[in-house]
């Protein structure tokens, strides 16, 4: 889980989830939005996109 740092720590979530099973990752995203934080969009990535890397976050959304 990564808060970006330009979206003031908060705003924008990128998940990498390691699922374990089917609805982890939609469970992981209602405890966020259920959470007292203010998150406007959540990123769910694969594991071989690398949640810290500007450029490959992009390039993941646009294809």
């Amino acid at each position: 889980m990564y808060a970006t740092q330009s979206s003031g720590g908060m705003f924008h979530l990128r998940l990498s989830p390691n699922q374990q099973y089917v609805g982890e990752v939609r469970n992981a995203i209602s405890a966020v939005t259920a959470s007292n934080a203010d998150v406007k969009h959540i990123f769910a990535l694969d594991d071989d996109i690398d949640i810290f890397s500007d450029a490959e976050i992009v390039w993941a959304l646009a294809g």
